[in-house]
């Protein structure tokens, strides 16, 4: 924990807290979702009303999330997201401020800095997921929690087993937030067996207080009543999801990702590689118990470039955040080496450069009527004016959809959750994550043609699904509800169709005639 601080440590964290502020005050008020975010907020909004996860609302991933959300919509009712991102910026403040105080603590720079913490929430906050509460960001502070209590171990301590089960319980938590805590937890655990004296005790505190974490998870879904269900989504299909590797509609390019790597954090890799050059390069120079700091962090930079490479072809941009802390703690060592000062500032500068550049573009997509003084220069359907129009002005949809009609819900074919959130209507059904529904709905598997360990929704149990929550709207991107019609006419003859386009996008909105 903190220690009581000097007046210089005060004033820093200080203006680190105003600069967290300051990087992500745009998302306080835009209605741009990401996809994830608006997944969480539909479905813990489907939970408050009396759903089940995985039983009333479909989601692949691991439980805690989903629930942090719920518990936001529960106590902010309509202001949830505004208060889940409020959260997003002191929680990731306080990481910065754990993680700083660790690099100094430890003594892995010559003199206090505020360069580690500056650079955490900055890696954090690139847009365009600056506004997000994803998994990545909120597994970090248990991580680095985690990472706390490995380095209180010490040869034949009775605390030893304490600090590990602690440890356990943190890696655990962090696993039921997102699954690729596994590799973290591996590479942890390999750190323990390199760094320390192995003994069977203090080995089975930590496994002990992993499965401790995963098994509260599990009996909140038991008593839930939603175990089967879990068991089906949050398993079989996860291994489903791993082969398919794609949601439907989705255009991945691992080209187009490795270079937004590279544009967004290529410097800053490259000098925390230079880093860990460097700190090896020293490693017997320096004392035994900054060795033994430096194979810890060089373990959690490694397993956490492991998750990023497992993703495979996707490579999603938010996987980055994985890798961030350790990250940050070498590239905070490349600017302890001994340069001359233009050749530090001019790395600064550089590693600075793009992201500053897309912070300039957020911001002025985000403020049009600030800095309104570049209309006359902005160029029609360019950057910023097609972001000004997601960020500021309501889905092209809203003025074809009318709420007073939607009393059990909306539904949308593909996996766009976003458009739930921007409408601010609730999904009718418990498909609420339509690339499950996709791949496991009888009436779609002659197109995608996809063998899937998961057990297959049937006609019947699509039936009993829509029966007694039809959706007033049905918003159908990728041409899927003719399939779904042919095979349950009944239930889907009084809906009829128009065309709705969006720029590069067209929608086809169905609408109950009946309601």
């Amino acid at each position: 924990m903190l220690k009581l601080l000097s007046y210089n440590h005060l004033v820093t964290y200080a203006l680190l807290f105003v600069f967290t502020v300051a990087l992500r005050l745009p998302s306080f008020h835009t209605n741009f979702y990401e996809q994830d975010e608006a997944y969480y907020l539909v479905a813990g909004e489907k939970i408050v009303d009396g759903g089940v996860q995985y039983l009333d609302t479909w989601d692949n991933k691991p439980p805690i999330l989903t629930w942090f959300y719920a518990l936001f919509v529960a106590v902010f009712g309509s202001y949830a997201i505004v208060a889940i991102r409020i959260f997003t910026c002191l929680y990731l403040y306080v990481s910065a401020l754990l993680f700083n105080q660790f690099v100094t603590d430890n003594k892995l720079l010559s003199r206090f800095s505020l360069l580690p913490g500056f650079l955490l929430v900055f890696l954090c906050s690139i847009p365009w997921y600056a506004q997000e509460l994803n998994g990545e960001i909120l597994m970090n502070l248990p991580i680095i929690l985690a990472v706390f209590r490995f380095l209180r171990l010490q040869e034949r301590s009775t605390r030893n087993n304490t600090h590990l089960f602690v440890a356990g319980i943190l890696l655990g938590i962090a696993f039921m937030i997102k699954y690729q805590a596994i590799v973290l937890f591996l590479g942890m655990f390999g750190a323990y067996l390199t760094i320390f004296t192995p003994r069977l005790s203090e080995t089975f505190s930590l496994f002990s207080g992993f499965a401790m974490a995963i098994f509260v998870a599990l009996a909140g879904i038991y008593f839930s009543g939603a175990f089967e269900a879990y068991w089906d989504i949050g398993v079989l299909y996860n291994l489903d999801y791993i082969f398919l590797g794609r949601n439907p509609g989705e255009s991945v390019s691992l080209l187009f990702n490795l270079g937004q790597y590279g544009q967004l954090w290529g410097i800053f890799i490259l000098l925390g590689l230079i880093g860990v050059v460097n700190f090896r390069l020293n490693y017997f120079t320096n004392a035994i118990r900054l060795r033994k700091i430096e194979m810890l962090v060089l373990f959690w930079l490694g397993t956490a470039l492991l998750t990023i490479v497992l993703g495979g072809s996707r490579l999603y941009l938010h996987y980055f955040y994985l890798l961030v802390p350790p990250l940050c703690m070498y590239v905070a060592r490349f600017f302890e080496m001994r340069l001359r000062p233009w050749v530090r500032n001019l790395a600064l500068l550089a590693a600075l450069l793009v992201p500053a550049f897309t912070y300039g573009v957020y911001f002025a997509s985000v403020f049009p009527k600030t800095f309104s003084f570049l209309d006359e220069d902005l160029r029609p359907g360019g950057w910023i004016s097609g972001f000004r129009q997601r960020l500021n002005e309501p889905h092209p949809l809203a003025q074809y959809i009318d709420p007073e009609k939607v009393h059990n819900g909306i539904l949308v074919m593909d996996y766009e959750p976003s458009i739930y959130a921007r409408l601010d209507l609730p999904c009718a059904t418990k498909y609420t994550n339509f690339s499950i529904a996709y791949y496991k709905l009888a009436p779609f598997q002659t197109q995608t043609e996809e063998s899937l360990i998961s057990r297959t929704e049937t006609d019947a149990d699509i039936y009993r699904a829509f029966r007694d929550e039809l959706p007033e709207y049905i918003i159908d991107p990728l041409d899927l509800f003719p399939l779904l019609r042919q095979r349950l006419p009944l239930l889907f003859a009084a809906y009829r169709g128009r065309l709705v386009s969006e720029r590069n996008r067209s929608y086809r909105l169905y609408s109950r005639v009946d309601q």
